[in-house]
């Protein structure tokens, strides 16, 4: 579930710009990075806690949710025990302050893409990403 959304809540350029946003970040870090919209939700806290435990799974690497409600344009980031600590930092929070402010200013897809970027530079400072070696030539 690296993206999930309803189709009228994102433009098709914004969802390719998000999926290429998980990809790198993925590639750049050994954690999953999931992001998730819905137009709004009664209990986001509880919702967003539940949509990343479904979408971890029995995965062992640290994860990470970005849950958006585009009408509401809030944001809840959650993380696994793993990166829990790094969610209370300084730069975790300027991170997630600007995806509030491009909430706020109807950016939904490029903040939410940069969102993601700028967590997965976070995350591979502590997580990063194993690169395998292709055959020699």
């Amino acid at each position: 579930m690296a993206l999930q959304t309803d189709e009228l809540l994102l433009h098709a350029t914004d969802q390719t710009r998000i999926a290429a946003a998980i990809e790198a970040a993925e590639q750049r870090a050994a954690a999953a990075f999931h992001v998730h919209v819905e137009a709004t939700s009664r209990y986001p806290e509880a919702r967003a806690t539940d949509l990343l435990r479904l979408a971890r799974g029995r995965e062992a690497r640290p994860a990470l949710l970005l849950y958006l409600l585009a009408h509401e344009r809030r944001c809840y980031i959650v993380t696994d025990q793993q990166l829990r600590p790094l969610a209370e930092t300084r730069v975790w929070r300027d991170v997630t302050n600007r995806l509030i402010l491009d909430l706020l200013h109807g950016r939904l897809g490029d903040g939410t893409a940069d969102a993601v970027a700028r967590f997965s530079h976070i995350v591979a400072g502590h997580f990063p990403a194993i690169q395998t070696r292709s055959a020699a030539r």
